[in-house]
């Protein structure tokens, strides 16, 4: 039996991060004789980042806790809001993903003598900067006996010198090195000569089946038909067009967001992971950001608009490089409000193939017979 330890941003606490990492052990464990670990670590950015706001006196300096509860007492709702939605992530971690004991970064290296593979991978491992350069997540500690494995790994295209030292240093080393976005493995291929392969995102390795499974508990339906808002940052132009296209046809409106500048919703931001999947799932249309909006709209064939955040390059590369794929660029409010219905068979189809090129890259990276 292989015995497999992934490293990933489990506990960075958002929907997306969390839900990457369920799909890609969830993937492996279907395989026959695999043995399958998310690595129980945290990057110290991740721990003072991704703090429940409860949990105040977790905060390193007397500074952060001052500012902490002044934000209780300016925004007591939304604050309460998101410490309800971290209790619901951390319940799902703790039920739903299979963790090793925890481990800081000086014990990470013990892990050899416990499994046979090592991937890293999916989100923005690489983007070194984002993880105060923690090198961990080039798998640093691994022994050179061990296979090491890289499945939809984020990078930008644009590194400082830092970051493409960490690339030149470890990156050679491992087995079989597959990226997230198109541009990354041209930017590997021209820069660094490595080889590396275009995959989907783990949440596309599920079906919508697989995924609905998991409202079947701590979700029920809303009584009403709604559109949904999931952003990650606010966009006006995007609300403009949710709250119009809800007008028009009589539709509620639902945000995973608290929204600083409207009124007339619903925030449902404390959503569950279960809710969270089941409010996309029923909604008659999404709005959103994000990529892992995107991505659940797509597997659970809910209608859906997008925007390019003004925040983030590389989640824009992210949201063009599969709607692209998928022939969806027409759901990209830059054009406007498409009135076309998006044929979902033909969009299943064209997902199916790139779901068997992403699986074969994992059979044949981990060597299943």
């Amino acid at each position: 039996m292989k015995k497999i330890a992934i490293l990933t941003f489990h506990r960075a606490l958002n929907y997306g991060a969390v839900l990457q990492s369920y799909a890609l052990m969830t993937t492996i464990q279907q395989f026959a004789d695999i043995d399958v670990k998310l690595i129980d670590y945290n990057a110290e950015k991740f721990k003072l980042q991704y703090i429940n706001p409860k949990n105040i006196f977790a905060l390193p300096t007397l500074k952060r806790k001052i500012k902490r509860i002044c934000r209780w007492i300016v925004r007591y709702k939304s604050t309460l809001n998101e410490s309800i939605k971290f209790n619901h992530l951390e319940r799902f971690i703790s039920d739903k993903l299979n963790l090793t004991a925890h481990v800081e970064k000086n014990e990470l290296y013990i892990l050899n003598g416990k499994f046979d593979i090592f991937i890293v991978g999916s989100d923005q491992v690489w983007s070194a900067r984002l993880t105060d350069y923690d090198d961990a997540y080039f798998l640093n500690f691994v022994d050179n006996s061990k296979k090491k494995i890289s499945y939809a790994a984020s990078l930008k295209t644009e590194n400082d010198e830092r970051t493409e030292e960490f690339i030149k240093q470890y990156l050679p080393s491992f087995d079989a090195i597959s990226v997230r976005e198109q541009k990354a493995v041209k930017y590997l291929e021209d820069k660094f000569g490595l080889d590396s392969v275009c995959v989907l995102d783990p949440t596309f390795l599920l079906n919508r089946e697989q995924w609905l499974k998991l409202t079947r508990d701590r979700y029920q339906k809303p009584a009403f038909k709604y559109v949904l808002i999931y952003l990650v940052s606010q966009q006006e132009r995007l609300l403009d067009y949710a709250f119009s296209y809800a007008k028009a046809r009589g539709l509620k409106i639902l945000s995973l967001n608290s929204l600083n500048t409207r009124r007339g919703y619903k925030d449902v931001s404390n959503a569950s992971i279960e809710q969270f999947l089941g409010l996309i799932n029923d909604a008659e249309c999404v709005f959103t950001t994000s990529f892992h909006g995107l991505a659940l709209s797509i597997n659970l064939h809910t209608t859906f608009y997008f925007e390019t955040p003004q925040s983030s390059t590389n989640n824009t590369e992210r949201l063009l490089n599969i709607t692209d794929k998928l022939d969806l660029s027409d759901r990209n409010l830059a054009f406007g409000v498409s009135e076309d219905a998006i044929g979902w068979e033909k969009v299943e189809g064209k997902l199916n193939g790139l779901r068997k090129e992403s699986m074969d890259f994992l059979i044949n990276a981990i060597n299943l017979d």
